[in-house]
């Protein structure tokens, strides 16, 4: 069993939980009384990680522009509630979060506009902020648009690689992480260089959060994740896993991913096997390692910085613990022991 993490207690500080709850109600809050809001409602009350805001909070110097930060994270949630809207009604998913998509309970056409509703709300916040600020937000969604164009182009592809799975989540999941971080330290007044050392972490930390986040399509459950497993096999979308595999053992890979009755259990015996879920814990790390090396270039000492400069490998431990399935948890602790001893 991995060490526990001390991403719980950082969740649960008074001044963080307490802003992280004033975003969720000031998100809610922006809904109005009419049948567009109401769709939008059983969503809101699904749980997040809420980890840009997260994040954003962690670089704040002090209270002194908290206002404006809260503002700007509930833009960026908002924006990043709109993407996932459309993600569903891409993906014909049927349930997020434990509760049922709005493509699945009203319709892709109630869902398109209720994806489009966020998106314009999530650019008023920020540009009532600073409108320079909603411009940063903007470019991020339009590379959140590329990278989501690329992964379906490559849609089925036995021969995708990994540059362009790289490419792909740098662009759709790690650049709104960067903006994000970014909005937040310029509201905070840093000066250009360490705005760009959070940009570039931001980016690291994306790859590493989204490299995880494909693993737990195999290695976790329905219930740890509340959403379905093995929806990327099913929707076409290779990530690193199956990448490695089928570099290392195309045939037998093809067989089990093109198989009409996906046996599950041969497909992650599979991934074990020829060592897909060692390399891409290994490739996490390598950005977790990458994000924690950039902030020490940081020459800001306070508490916040503190706690950024240990959350990286914290969020990895504290993923794994919490939605990887047990059997896979002491597996995974000796790889991450024998990279920590070779750093």
């Amino acid at each position: 069993m991995l060490e526990n993490s001390k991403i719980d207690k950082l969740f649960k500080q008074k001044d963080l939980k307490k802003n992280i709850n004033l975003i969720d109600d000031l998100i809610y809050k922006q809904l109005g009384n009419d049948f567009l809001s109401d769709t939008l409602k059983p969503l809101l009350k699904a749980k997040s990680k809420r980890l840009r805001p997260t994040l954003m909070f962690l670089i704040k110097k002090n209270n002194k522009y908290l206002d404006r930060l809260i503002d700007a994270a509930v833009a960026f949630e908002t924006l990043h509630i709109s993407s996932l809207i459309h993600d569903d009604i891409m993906d014909e998913a049927s349930e997020r979060r434990g509760v049922k998509t709005i493509n699945k309970s009203y319709g892709n056409e109630q869902a398109i506009l209720a994806g489009d509703y966020f998106f314009t709300k999530a650019y008023i916040k920020l540009s009532e902020v600073d409108p320079t600020l909603s411009k940063i937000m903007m470019n991020s969604f339009l590379k959140m648009c590329q990278g989501q164009s690329l992964e379906l182009r490559d849609s089925f592809n036995l021969n995708r690689t990994k540059k362009s799975y790289l490419e792909s989540i740098k662009l759709k999941t790690a650049e709104l992480f960067a903006s994000s971080l970014e909005v937040a330290a310029r509201i905070n007044k840093y000066n250009n260089k360490e705005v760009e050392l959070f940009k570039e972490f931001g980016i690291s930390f994306g790859l590493m959060f989204q490299i995880i986040d494909d693993l737990e399509d195999f290695f976790s459950s329905p219930k740890l994740l509340s959403k379905p497993i093995f929806s990327d096999i099913k929707e076409g979308n290779y990530s690193y896993p199956i990448l490695i595999a089928l570099m290392i053992d195309k045939q037998k890979t093809t067989k089990y991913i093109k198989s009409k009755n996906l046996n599950k259990n041969e497909i992650v015996n599979h991934l074990i096997e020829v060592g897909a879920l060692s390399l891409s814990i290994k490739l996490a790390y390598k950005y977790m390692d990458t994000s924690l090396k950039i902030l020490e270039e940081l020459s800001i000492k306070n508490k916040n910085i503190k706690d950024l400069k240990t959350f990286p490998k914290d969020y990895l431990i504290w993923s794994i613990n919490n939605f990887f399935l047990k059997k896979y948890r002491i597996y995974i602790r000796d790889i991450i022991d024998g990279l920590d001893k070779a750093v």
